[in-house]
């Protein structure tokens, strides 16, 4: 003999009456279920979905070196212009996604994207890249720092964050990239 037990969470049979519970993930209950915020599903929200993309809007640039091996990153006879010049790149494994360039970089900087950026491959890993950027080839530049991300972190408690801080071993190498989603 076979017994089969079910439990529902929600409505009981027979009346309008229903046994509220609790909603995860800012999800609340509304007729006799929860209504759960976008990323999530489930009966109770505690489902996470997987974006189908993402949306790079700027990249803040937070802290960098600020000499090369105690070299000035551009070495002028005057005393003014020995902040790098930044070339950021953006590279998954089918190689650029996004590359950026800014003038005399000294602390933090800020990029923005135009248009925001889509990521398609959201599961996979990123390497963000700065160079000092001397003119010619990307390859001759001198690297300050990168730092090997993943975009979207399915494990993550922490839901769908609207930052990602890229941040190398050393802590010389900061930056947040600032993210949207869709799904």
């Amino acid at each position: 003999m076979l017994i089969m037990s079910v439990a529902f969470l929600g409505c009981s049979g027979g009346g309008s009456a229903c046994a509220e519970f609790p909603c995860q993930n800012g999800g609340f209950f509304e007729n006799c279920e929860c209504s759960c915020p976008e990323g999530f599903s489930g009966v109770d929200c505690s489902t996470k979905i997987t974006p189908t993309k993402m949306f790079i809007n700027k990249i803040v640039l937070k802290q960098f070196p600020a000499t090369n091996a105690g070299s000035y990153w551009d070495n002028n006879e005057d005393t003014s212009g020995h902040n790098p010049d930044v070339f950021f790149e953006l590279v998954n494994t089918q190689g650029a996604v996004y590359t950026d360039y800014q003038t005399d970089v000294s602390g933090q900087t800020t990029i923005l994207i135009p248009n925001q950026f889509t990521l398609t491959n959201i599961t996979g890993e990123y390497l963000l890249s700065a160079y000092d950027y001397d003119g010619g080839e990307i390859v001759n530049s001198d690297l300050i720092a990168s730092q090997y991300f993943h975009i979207y972190n399915s494990a993550a408690s922490s839901g769908f964050p609207s930052i990602i801080t890229v941040t190398n071993a050393a802590e010389s190498f900061s930056a947040d990239v600032y993210v949207t989603y869709q799904w």
